[in-house]
């Protein structure tokens, strides 16, 4: 159960939260969600492009990266996630929610991403993104973290989100 110092930190943490993400109306709460444009990452696959930099706990220097990467496939979504824990003390849990959004503003593809990030350590992960047939998609929302307690209610919330079940 969350302390309310750690109740108050949280709430702090989603104001930065974008309010034009999906994330939240579709139930996923607590995260903390960034939208970003494809834009010239989607034209251009052959090179990594970075999408994304940002800190999963606001006060501290633990940050992560999220980068396009090149892909032949139109129905997936090639993504690099890089994870930076520079804090000498303090190891975390990281819930990340992926949601590929199409030109007409519906999902068109999720993913759930649980990492165990040791104090002063570094995680990369290569992820596909898998996307429904049809769509076009242009744009990107990642929604972030500390899930230490809340991971298996996280995923659970998460898998009934993305595969509607």
């Amino acid at each position: 159960m969350a302390t309310a110092l750690k109740q108050l930190t949280i709430t702090l943490g989603l104001l930065a939260s974008d309010p034009s993400a999906l994330g939240p109306k579709l139930g996923l709460a607590d995260y903390v969600w960034n939208v970003r444009q494809l834009g010239p990452c989607a034209t251009d696959r052959s090179f990594p492009c970075l999408l994304l930099s940002s800190k999963w706990d606001w006060k501290r220097p633990q940050a992560y990266s999220v980068f396009i990467v090149p892909s032949q496939s139109p129905r997936a979504l090639n993504l690099k996630v890089k994870l930076e824990n520079e804090d000498r003390s303090d190891n975390d849990l990281v819930c990340m929610v992926l949601i590929a959004v199409s030109k007409d503003g519906r999902p068109a593809g999720g993913l759930f991403l649980s990492y165990e990030v040791l104090s002063q350590h570094r995680l990369q992960d290569d992820v596909v993104l898998p996307i429904e047939k049809g769509h076009k998609v242009v744009r990107l929302e990642i929604g972030s973290k500390q899930c230490d307690e809340t991971r298996a209610q996280d995923e659970k919330a998460a898998s009934r989100v993305l595969t509607g079940r």
